[in-house]
């Protein structure tokens, strides 16, 4: 559920995996992608929330 979350946000945005990563610290394509897939969750929730311009309440709704 998180991992579609991230997707929408991202894509609304017009942002790539790629760019993503690279506002979160030099994060590769292919972790994000595992975020996107529920593989993994990114450790820094908050500044990925402001990357993506949604509250943080986001993660939880």
């Amino acid at each position: 559920m998180l991992g579609e979350r991230i997707k929408i946000a991202r894509c609304k945005r017009g942002l790539s995996q790629a760019e993503i990563g690279k506002k979160m610290g030099n994060i590769s394509r292919a972790a994000v992608s595992k975020w996107e897939n529920g593989t993994n969750k990114p450790k820094d929730l908050d500044l990925l929330a402001h990357i993506l311009r949604v509250s943080n309440c986001y993660r939880y709704t």
